[in-house]
């Protein structure tokens, strides 16, 4: 029962965590003209966050940021997963995996594997 708990406050937290680092690498872009890594992200000022380590993790789980330059062949771009440090067992720090990008509307997730563009948006509030 308090794993549960402490499951569902990890993926609350990598949520919130995942809305702030949008929110950065907006702010990133409008002033570099690019999207920016993690470090960049956090060396700039746009974002703070309590994350240890490399790759970053916070609150059992590990985020990775991937960045893609501005070509005259593809436009910038950028997508974060958000993937439990455990996804398994009665130790889990979270179930589920999270995935946003440039490219897509909302945050989309995966039960079972890092999730990609192309899994299911997470459902909102109203809709649980």
């Amino acid at each position: 029962m308090i794993q549960r708990r402490v499951v569902a406050a990890n993926e609350s937290a990598a949520l919130t965590n995942l809305e702030n680092i949008q929110a950065a690498e907006q702010l990133y872009y409008e002033a570099n003209g690019q999207y920016g890594t993690f470090r960049q992200l956090i060396d700039s000022g746009v974002f703070q966050a309590q994350v240890s380590g490399d790759p970053p993790t916070a609150s059992g789980y590990v985020f990775t940021v991937k960045v893609q330059p501005k070509t005259d062949a593809q436009a910038a771009a950028y997508s974060v997963n958000a993937d439990p440090v455990r996804a398994e067992g009665r130790d889990a720090t979270g179930r589920r995996h999270f995935f946003v990008s440039s490219e897509v509307i909302g945050v989309r997730f995966n039960e079972s594997r890092p999730a990609t563009k192309d899994d299911r948006p997470r459902p909102k509030m109203q809709e649980y």
